[in-house]
């Protein structure tokens, strides 16, 4: 199915570090971390799984937005591939579902389907999806000091509480909607 093979997750996100980041960029900011997700957040890093349960990965846009898709006919196609990188498509996933209400849920059905395929112990479909939610705040955090000067962390640092927020909602609609 389009080049996607299961691969461990620790291969590609150490989440028990990102939780700990994650939690520290909640306390000096003031993020709400809403306790369903900080519960899974818990368990997940101190579960097996993390370790060795195994994510959906194939090539991946890096930069998926609304904006990135351009509707030809009944086509749908994406666009703009700078960041082209091969990982877990969830974490694309996380980035549409944030600005498409409902995204979440399709995208959870069709998880649910590939991973059925695949010969390798793939883990839930919410467990990638979560999982992916926390490597894209993760990965914003880290962009902070790799890409802004210093004159411009702070602006930077209020876009990051906004989208850890979004991010972090979109993770409680998850949790509290049951998969079908």
């Amino acid at each position: 199915a389009n080049g996607l093979r299961a691969e461990v997750l620790a291969d590609h996100f150490d989440f028990s570090a990102g939780w700990a980041s994650i939690r520290d960029l909640c306390a000096r900011t003031g993020i709400e971390m809403p306790g369903a997700v900080a519960g899974w957040a818990e368990r997940f890093a101190g579960s097996a799984a993390q370790h060795n349960g195994h994510v959906l990965c194939a090539p991946c846009n890096g930069d998926l937005t609304r904006t990135n898709l351009l509707k030809v006919g009944e086509r749908t196609c994406i666009i703009d591939w700078e960041y082209l990188n091969h990982g877990p498509v969830c974490r694309d996933a996380v980035r549409l579902a944030t600005q498409r209400p409902g995204f979440s849920r399709w995208w959870r059905h069709e998880l649910g389907v590939v991973a059925a395929a695949q010969d390798a112990p793939v883990l839930g479909a919410d467990d990638q999806l979560l999982a992916a939610a926390f490597m894209v705040i993760v990965e914003r955090m880290d962009r902070e000091y790799e890409f802004c000067d210093p004159a411009s962390r702070t602006a930077y640092r209020g876009r990051l509480k906004d989208r850890a927020a979004k991010i972090l909602a979109l993770c409680t609609t998850v949790l509290e909607a049951p998969q079908k």
